[in-house]
């Protein structure tokens, strides 16, 4: 979980193995992708995934009214995948240039200057959402939009690049409009699935050994009286006086005393 976490912001990767060469990535990119259904979306957010960030760094894509379609014989046109395979082409023939230790060295683009402006004046705006959110789950997805904006409208300013419509000196402001309309849609889909999280009970989020150790305490339970049960699952010590701190299924009654939530 630390390194995904870690990943996300881009920050170096450095393996010391006790067999083979140490490995050392400065730049590291990883892309995932991945289909889910609604229904087990809580197996994504198990072990406090919603509160330490893990769930805020995910772009959901989360489209309304589905319906199952018909089969049809139109076929896409062939030119759209001979315009794709162009611009993937002309991506994938960029030179890189390389510093003294033979690593990328990124170039750097700036924003054009109405480019910017559009851009603060969305920052404020998503700043002001984040500090008026409903709840801290909301705020942090809004907070996480701040980079990823960034982001898209580089990669926006590429594919025009790609597409024969920029010279790759600056971010323009199509970029930044697009990387803006982008992120909306990210954040409303965020929202629906911090709402299918929120009407979960909070003992879905952990994994199944805590979930039958939950289960198999009686409803008011003493620490003593409540390691003994844990001991006998194979929940270790530590594991089970950490488990009682989830405020969301204990309540703490007395001192050494405890009274399941729910």
């Amino acid at each position: 979980m630390e390194f995904w976490l870690s990943q996300w912001s881009g920050k170096p990767i450095n393996i010391d193995r006790k067999t083979g060469e140490p490995v050392f990535i400065p730049l590291p990119f990883i892309s995932v992708a991945g289909t889910i259904q609604k229904g087990i979306l809580n197996e994504l957010a198990k072990d406090s995934r919603t509160q330490n960030g893990f769930i805020d760094r995910i772009l959901f894509v989360i489209p309304d009214n589905i319906q199952k379609e018909y089969w049809s014989e139109t076929d896409l046109p062939p030119v759209v995948s001979e315009k794709w395979e162009s611009i993937i082409s002309n991506l994938l023939n960029l030179t890189v240039t390389n510093d003294d230790t033979l690593n990328p060295s990124p170039e750097v683009l700036r924003f054009t200057p109405e480019a910017k402006k559009v851009l603060f004046e969305w920052q404020k705006v998503n700043t002001d959402q984040c500090n008026e959110a409903e709840n801290e789950a909301v705020s942090g997805i809004f907070s996480k939009m701040d980079m990823y904006v960034l982001r898209l409208a580089l990669i926006l300013e590429m594919m025009r690049y790609a597409c024969n419509e920029s010279d790759k000196q600056a971010v323009s402001i199509e970029a930044v409009q697009g990387a803006v309309k982008l992120v909306e849609y990210f954040k409303n889909s965020a929202v629906k699935v911090n709402s299918i999280l929120s009407k979960a009970s909070p003992l879905d989020k952990h994994p199944a050994d805590k979930q039958t150790l939950y289960k198999a305490l009686p409803d008011t339970f003493t620490t003593e009286r409540g390691l003994q049960i844990a001991e006998g699952l194979g929940v270790a010590e530590r594991t089970f006086k950490y488990f009682l701190n989830e405020k969301e299924l204990f309540t703490r009654i007395s001192r050494g005393e405890y009274e399941k939530r729910i």
